[in-house]
């Protein structure tokens, strides 16, 4: 459970971090979901990570815009920074040296979860985790979630997002995204394993169709089934999506 491992860190604030202040030298170490951008003056490609840093590397560099990824990656003061303007204001973009591991993304289906009659649960509602793009600006309406599952060898799990129709008269306060996995392969085993994702779901279409205008707020829940519970679990977590003017530029 690697990827989720580091999630969690993330998510509860556990960041790997030396800051070695006392002999008056900067330097962290840091592991995190992030997304490949590209500065529209100097056409650097960086990536921004989920606790706000700007970061860049030779391998950064090669990475396709608009994908994420979970880097590790480390700096030093001797590495140095690399100005970006964004709005009028400039940012640092710290030279790291990094490693890291392509996050898939994934879109909505507007549609009502199909029924099923064994469906695969999530392994337990305490490993299902997910960071919102709150304004959509930052990783261009994307969120970021993480969740663990069981599963024998020679099976594979692909996970599929759903958001019901909306009806005219709904309460825009609230949408709930319904989360099925699916699960293909043959077993070659009896012993089941447990096993993890994280994947960037693109939020953008929930935008468009709840808010249009200031001061206004969706919470998003997620309803699934779950080990340990009969029925569909929905999260007590309400995360939120905010309105924002220029929301995707």
């Amino acid at each position: 459970m690697r990827k989720l491992f580091l999630f969690f860190s993330v998510v509860g604030l556990s960041v790997l971090m030396n800051s070695c202040l006392g002999d008056g030298k900067n330097s962290f170490t840091e592991a995190y979901p992030c997304y490949i951008t590209t500065d529209n003056s100097t056409y650097l490609t960086y990536a921004r990570t989920l606790n706000g840093r700007f970061i860049t590397s030779n391998e950064i560099k090669l990475m396709e815009p608009g994908t994420f990824h979970s880097i590790s990656y480390s700096w030093d003061e001797s590495y140095g920074t690399t100005p970006i303007s964004i709005g009028g204001y400039s940012y640092p973009v710290y030279n790291v040296t990094s490693t890291s591991e392509e996050i898939g993304k994934k879109e909505l289906y507007y549609s009502e979860a199909p029924d099923e009659e064994n469906p695969v649960p999530l392994y337990y509602s305490s490993q299902f985790q997910a960071v919102p793009d709150e304004y959509g600006t930052y990783w261009n309406d994307h969120w970021v979630i993480a969740y663990a599952y069981k599963i024998k060898k020679g099976e594979s799990i692909s996970a599929q997002f759903y958001v019901p129709p909306r009806s005219s008269d709904e309460n825009n306060a609230e949408v709930v995204i319904d989360v099925r996995l699916t699960k293909s392969g043959t077993a070659e085993s009896t012993a089941e394993i447990v096993e993890d994702d994280v994947v960037a779901l693109n939020m953008a279409p929930i935008r468009s169709q709840y808010i249009s205008s200031a001061n206004q707020t969706v919470n998003v829940k997620f309803r699934f089934y779950t080990e340990g519970q009969t029925g569909l679990y929905t999260t007590t977590n309400s995360y939120p999506m905010r309105y924002v003017e220029y929301a995707n530029q």
